[in-house]
């Protein structure tokens, strides 16, 4: 329902009528509107955490292996409307941009600094960070072509080499 309608268009009362009970029950398990947006935002990003083999073989191949972990989860259509509400909401809602910004800093951001092992971390991956939400932004969001109709396999080619310049290249 956040997906459809945003944080703030969105009511404890349309979403317990949604789930066929009563509000009372939803304000119970999860005490306000707040929480249970918390709690809906944390469960989605859960699935967008890179798995380990995007970092196994070290520092070289994240770039593409990473583009094809997030290409594959905005190419999947069920995923694209939940990453695709998370995007907009944390353009519009505190809370949201708040919760994004602590996965990336408490997800991706370890996982670079344990592999990558080069000066600023932190630095590389906002800018892999960034690059990737402008690229999603772009294709799936706002639909930009030619970006917005290129095949997978020739965007991952394209951005791959300046990911991979963040991740290793002098900055």
């Amino acid at each position: 329902m956040f997906a459809d309608l945003g944080y703030e268009k969105t009511s404890v009362r349309s979403i317990a009528d949604l789930s066929e009970v009563d509000p009372s029950l939803v304000l119970y398990f999860f005490g306000s509107k707040e929480n249970l947006f918390h709690e809906a935002v944390v469960q989605a990003l859960q699935f967008m955490v890179p798995p380990h083999s995007v970092f196994a073989d070290g520092p070289h191949h994240i770039a593409e292996r990473l583009l094809q972990h997030v290409m594959s989860l905005w190419e999947t259509p069920s995923s694209r409307d939940t990453l695709t509400a998370i995007l907009r909401s944390s353009m519009s809602h505190h809370m949201a941009t708040c919760e994004l910004s602590a996965f990336f800093e408490g997800h991706l951001l370890p996982q670079f600094r344990d592999t990558i092992r080069m000066p600023n971390p932190e630095l590389r991956s906002c800018l892999v960070s960034s690059h990737l939400a402008g690229l999603t932004l772009m294709r799936y969001v706002v639909p930009v072509k030619p970006l917005a109709s290129m095949e997978v396999p020739q965007i991952i080619s394209s951005v791959a080499p300046t990911l991979r310049h963040y991740i290793l290249g002098e900055l």
